[in-house]
Parts: structure tokens; C-alpha cells; sequence
């Protein structure tokens, strides 16, 4: 009896050493296995260090309190990287679990073992959100008994996602731009980053760049007159952009190419290939004589593809081809005033919705149903071709952002709705250019431009075909339009609608690039200039192998036509400080001139003080003779004349015929000032009568 009682005791006392373990041996968040317990001890204790800390940093904290035994720190999203009794140094960075004692560890394993226990610490990082918080802890412990802990919170930085360098290129087309370089990726969890260089025409929809996957990247020469350049850094699940760079790809610069062949004496080369780029004679709407050069194209999808000629008018004005030449595959709506044929009135272009008239390619149009420039807004053109014009978005100010255009076959036309596909004035959009064109199977060309408003220009640069949205399908035809810059500004200069319009391009070449980027034909564009006009000259055609045709060349008419100015000789003898006037002080129908005597009073303005007439120049125009007619002295004693802030001085000289004897007469209007307010005094007229030469 007395060795069962003594048995019970014991395995009592067992129990109780062994059943108060205060940690549970499943957990996942304690990196140290728990000792054998022993209680947990009296007394208090207290941690101090950073609360608030950033995620993969390392912290000092200490421990104070009254002496305990076997004290050991244990952490939570964290890990201990050395400690004494009364301090720990610990880096907040990922999580950890327990493992036990017969799990493989790998040979990256921190060589930090649990005291008094079968298990082992191991650091183990979960898929944290930089920029987000996590909470860790930090506790003490005495033979397994917790004594005190304190909460953390731990900030994951968020990723620092860099710039590329140089963030800015403006390049001449063909030319090669700089390398770009990434740098600045910082942050997030300390793993290492990945990097993807991604590509966009609008900034806005991106693609990755293949291969493309290092610090550096080289673009090559510009396609579009737009491109965007970014990186897409990603850490574990992360991912951040970079700033994007851009390279901005103008049109040469170089003169335009002027032809060799400058008279209509051109030989035909017999070494070249037989043929001339064809060509047609016609005659236009409008009256004009027409001459039309057809481009050859490659074949689109289902026929889809662009009709590109080149177009001579007799009655054209200044074109991309210079004089008379334009291209028949530009295609535009944009703000016209209103008509007296239509409205009853005629107005400039008042870039708002209200007064303004939109024209598809010079035929207006008339809502039909909606208000004028608002969204949704269905319109009818002027000559019914049942097609449907709808416009898109915008404002009153601004107009619409775009204009759809679905034809009577189903094809649709948007216009102004891709990126460089509208142009600027006055706040608002002037021009929306066709930017696609898709027919009913989804095939589609797009429309890609140059458009500079600081220089009042726009002009066509690239034709793509061949695409398919729904077999997602890219483009791989194009055609390329190259362009010059003229030389001297003569004609670029012109008003449309009340609105400045530069034409400063010509035409270079038209390329037709096949599916491999490959020129499978060029046709070329040469000039002359006369009389400070460029005129198309030449167009040569060339095939894929670079062999070229013999020239198309065309003639303007004489070449040594009559100069707009007949020179006579000089005229010598008229030595005058004044200002010089015309007018037919003879009466004989021919004009003379006056010399107005002028000097600087004392504060630098202009005093009129005479002048003297020279009635007949023109008796003989070759041979003009200077003969002094009448002189005039004027006496302005009577006149008080103190004008500090005006320029203009004392007297004004005006001519024409005051008295109606159809002789010009001279007026001489004289000011005074009063209080800074410059006063007309006086008028004298000098009327001209017969002149001593008259005959």
C-alpha cells in the first residue's frame, strides 16, 4: 500500500513538472523552441527600443528588471542577430517558423539553436507589400516563463522605382539617339530586383520590349513621331514603374533635294531599267488641269489597303509636293466658319461649338440629330453619301475630342482620336486627322503624323495596314513618307480660315516597307526653284535592289519668264534727311514725290519743318530726271511744343488730292501737348497748282 501511494505522488509530481509548458510546440511565430519549464518567475521586467521600425534595419534593445535566470529574447518577423542577457540585436525583415529537430536544414541555416529544446530557429520571409506595415515582436523569457514583450510595428519601404537618363531626345528622322540608362531602384524588402524595359506611342498602353531586361537600352532610330520608354521593376510580387523617357523624332532638316536636271534637255539613260513611275492626265471638278502619279502599294487584308497617288492641280496652291502637288490619301475634318450661302452671314472660325461649322474634307456638316461639336452628336454631309458621322466626348471651348465615321459598306473612319492626330489652335482642336480606318472584318491601317503647332505645321509620316484586332494581328506593311524643310520661307506662310498655316515641308520620298522592314520600292521627289518658288521636278522610282528607273520630269511653262519688276536706272541728285511721300501732284496721271525736311529737336523727336516736290518722275520711266518743282518752308514760331512721351513730333505730312483738281496736294497737320496728351493744333494744306515743268 505504502509503494502504490508513493507511485501516484511521483507521477503527480511529473505531471506537474511536465504538463506546465507554456508554449505550444505547434506554433509558427516563436524562431526559439521553448526550454523545459520551470515557472514563470517573480518579479517584473521591461523592454526598451524603437516601436516604430523599418523593414530589413537592424535595432539595438535592452532589457531591465529585477535578475532572472536563463533569460532568453525571442522575436516575430524578425531576427535575433546576436544577444546578451540584458540585450538583443535584432533586424525586423520577413517571418519565422519552428521546425523540428529531425527536419533537413538547408547549409544557408543560421547557425542559431534553441536552448534547452528539440527545436530549431529558421528564418522564413512571406510575401510582404512594400509600402504596406507588418507587426512584429520582441519578448523575454525566463526558463519558458514569458516575463514581458512588446509589440512592433515594421514599415516595408515602398520601392523607389528610379529614372532613366537621358529622360528627354528630340532627333532628326534616321538619326540614332542616345543610349538610355536606368538607375535609382531602392527600397521594398532588400531582395534583389527585376527589370523590364516596356514601350508605348501614347504613353498610355505599354509593351514589353523583348530581351530588354538589363540597366541599359539602346532604341534605335524612331518609327513614330512619339515614343515612351519606361522600366517595370519587380521585387517578389511588387512592381513598380520608372518615369517614363521619351524620344521625339522630327523631320530632317536637310535642304530638299534639287534636281540635276534643271532644263527640258533630259536624256534618257539606256542603262537604267525600262520605265518611268506612270502618270495620267485628267481634269478636275473645279476645272483645273490634273496630273496623277499612282503610288504601287503592297496588297492589304481583304483589299484593305491605302490608295496613295500624287495629284498635280493647276489651280493648287502651295502642297506637300510644292506648288500645285498634293496627296490623295490625306483625309481631315475641321472648324470653318460659318457661310452666306448656308447662314446668311460669313464668320472667321470662333473655336467654340456654338458658332463654328465642321467640314469633312471640305463638305460641311449638319447635325441631324444632337447639338452642334456635343458628344454623340449624329451629322449628315452636305453631298449625301449615307454615311454616319457621330462626334465624340469634348467640350464647348475645345470641340469634340473625336469624330467617328461609319460608311455606307460598314467601313469606320475615326478621326482625332489617336495620339498626334489632332491639331492645335487657340486653346482648342482646329484639324482632327483620319487617324484608322477598319473595315467589317476588323482589318485595319493606321494613320501616324507629324504635327508641330509652334511651327504651324503638320504633315503625314506613316501608313500602317495589314492589322487585325480579333486574331490579333499587328501591322506589317507601311508606308513611310520622308520630308525636307525648305530653304527660304517663300509661300510657306498661308491662312486658312483666319488661322496661321506654315507649309515649310516637302515631300522627299514615299518608301513602301514590306513585312521583313525592307524597302520593296521608293519613289523619290526632286526640285527646282524660280523666282524663290520650289516646283516639283522629277520622281524617280527605285526597286528593293536600289536600281532605278529613268526620272519622271515635268516642265512649268517658259523658264525665262518676264521679271514682275521693270528697273529703270537710278536716279541720283535728291540728298535729303526727310521722309520720302508720292503722289500725281501733275495731275498728268503719273506720280512725283516730295521730300519732307525733318531734323531732332533737343529731347531726339522728329520736327517737319518743309518740304520740297519733285512733281514728274515718270516722263520718261527708263530714264527718270529729278527736277525740283516747289519748295516749303513752314513758320512755327506760334506753336508750343513739349511732347517728352511721344515720338511722332510736331507735324504730321500727309498727301492727296484735298481740293479735287485730281492734283495731290501736301497736308501738314501740326500737334501740341497738353498734360502728356498730344492735341491736333492746326492743319495747313498746301495745294498743289501748276508746277513750273508741268507742260
Amino acid at each position: 500500500m505504502r509503494k502504490t501511494i508513493l507511485l501516484i505522488a511521483f507521477i503527480l509530481i511529473l505531471g506537474n513538472i511536465f504538463g506546465q509548458d507554456s508554449i505550444n510546440p505547434n506554433t509558427t511565430t516563436h524562431p526559439l523552441a521553448a526550454p523545459v519549464p520551470l515557472g514563470t518567475p517573480p518579479g517584473t521586467g521591461s523592454i526598451s527600443g524603437a516601436t516604430n521600425v523599418t523593414y530589413g534595419q537592424t535595432y539595438i534593445y535592452s532589457f531591465s528588471g529585477t535578475s532572472y535566470p536563463n533569460l532568453q529574447w525571442q522575436v516575430t518577423n524578425g531576427t535575433i542577430i546576436s544577444s546578451t542577457t540584458t540585450s538583443a540585436k535584432v533586424v525586423w525583415a520577413g517571418s519565422v517558423e519552428m521546425v523540428s529537430a529531425n527536419t533537413p536544414i538547408s547549409e544557408d541555416f543560421p547557425p542559431i539553436y534553441a536552448l534547452g529544446g528539440p527545436n530549431h530557429q529558421l528564418q522564413s520571409y512571406k510575401l510582404n507589400t512594400p509600402g504596406q506595415t507588418m507587426e512584429g515582436s520582441i519578448s523575454v523569457y525566463s526558463n519558458g516563463g514569458l516575463i514581458t514583450s512588446q509589440i512592433v510595428t515594421i514599415t516595408i519601404p515602398p520601392i523607389h522605382s528610379g529614372s532613366i537618363s537621358p529622360n528627354n531626345q528630340i532627333v532628326v528622322e534616321g538619326q540614332q539617339p542616345t543610349s538610355l540608362s536606368y538607375s535609382g531602384a531602392t527600397g521594398g524588402t532588400g531582395q534583389s530586383f527585376s527589370y523590364q524595359w516596356q514601350s508605348s506611342t501614347d504613353n498610355q498602353t505599354w509593351t514589353d520590349i523583348p530581351g530588354a531586361t538589363g540597366l541599359t537600352y539602346n532604341p534605335g532610330p524612331p518609327t513614330s513621331k512619339n515614343t515612351y520608354y519606361h522600366v517595370s521593376v519587380k521585387q517578389g510580387s511588387a512592381t513598380e514603374t520608372s518615369s517614363p523617357a521619351s524620344i521625339e523624332k522630327i523631320l530632317t532638316a536637310t535642304p530638299p533635294p534639287i534636281s540635276s536636271v534643271q532644263d527640258d534637255n533630259y536624256t534618257i539613260d539606256l542603262s537604267k531599267p525600262v520605265g518611268t513611275p506612270t502618270g495620267g492626265i485628267n481634269v478636275g471638278s473645279d476645272g483645273g488641269v490634273q496630273y496623277i502619279v499612282p503610288i504601287g502599294v503592297l496588297p492589304g487584308t481583304n483589299s484593305l489597303q491605302p490608295s496613295i497617288r500624287l495629284i498635280y492641280n493647276s489651280r493648287g496652291g502651295v502642297g506637300i509636293a510644292a506648288k500645285g502637288w498634293s496627296l490623295s490619301c490625306f483625309s481631315e475634318i475641321k472648324r470653318t466658319g460659318k457661310s452666306f450661302y448656308f447662314d446668311g452671314q460669313t464668320t472667321p472660325v470662333a473655336f467654340n461649338n456654338t458658332n463654328d461649322i465642321f467640314s469633312l474634307d471640305g463638305h460641311r456638316l449638319f447635325p441631324i440629330t444632337g447639338t452642334n461639336g456635343a458628344d454623340g452628336t449624329v451629322y449628315g454631309k452636305e453631298n449625301e453619301d449615307f454615311s454616319k458621322i457621330i462626334s465624340h466626348g469634348g467640350s464647348n471651348s475645345t470641340g469634340p475630342d473625336w469624330f467617328e465615321v461609319t460608311q455606307k459598306d460598314g467601313t469606320i473612319l475615326e478621326y482625332g482620336k489617336a495620339l498626334n492626330s489632332k491639331f492645335p489652335s487657340n486653346n482648342a482642336t482646329y484639324i482632327w486627322l483620319l487617324n484608322r480606318v477598319t473595315d467589317r472584318n476588323g482589318n485595319y491601317c493606321i494613320f501616324k503624323y507629324n504635327i508641330d503647332p509652334g511651327q504651324y505645321a503638320y504633315a503625314l509620316t506613316e501608313i500602317d495596314y495589314t492589322g487585325n484586332d480579333a486574331a490579333g494581328l499587328q501591322p506589317y506593311n507601311k508606308i513611310v513618307f520622308s520630308y525636307s524643310i525648305k530653304q527660304t520661307p517663300t509661300s510657306t506662310l498661308q491662312y486658312k480660315d483666319g488661322i496661321q498655316i506654315e507649309t515649310p515641308y516637302l515631300l522627299d520620298s514615299i518608301s513602301v516597307i514590306n513585312s521583313a522592314g525592307t524597302a520593296s520600292s521608293r519613289y523619290m521627289m526632286s526640285y527646282k526653284v524660280q523666282q524663290g518658288q520650289y516646283y516639283l521636278k522629277t520622281i524617280t522610282e527605285q526597286g528593293s535592289d536600289g536600281s532605278a528607273k529613268n526620272p519622271l520630269v515635268f516642265k512649268y511653262g517658259a523658264d525665262n519668264a518676264t521679271p514682275p519688276v521693270a528697273l529703270s536706272s537710278s536716279l541720283g541728285g535728291l540728298e535729303t534727311d526727310g521722309s520720302i511721300y508720292s503722289g500725281n501732284f501733275s495731275g498728268a496721271g503719273t506720280d512725283g514725290v516730295i521730300s519732307a525736311i525733318l531734323k531732332p529737336d533737343n529731347n531726339g523727336q522728329t520736327q517737319y519743318l518743309g518740304f520740297n516736290m519733285y512733281g514728274d518722275l515718270a516722263k520718261d520711266p527708263n530714264n527718270p530726271v529729278l527736277h525740283l518743282d516747289y519748295s516749303k518752308n513752314l513758320n512755327d514760331s506760334s506753336l508750343v511744343y513739349d511732347l517728352p512721351t511721344d515720338k511722332r513730333g510736331k507735324y504730321d505730312a500727309l498727301t492727296s488730292d484735298y481740293n479735287g483738281d485730281g492734283k495731290a496736294d501736301v497736308l501738314f497737320a501740326g500737334f501740341s501737348d497738353s498734360s502728356g496728351v498730344r492735341k491736333l493744333e492746326k492743319i495747313q494744306i498746301n495745294l498743289t497748282k501748276l508746277l513750273p515743268n508741268d507742260k
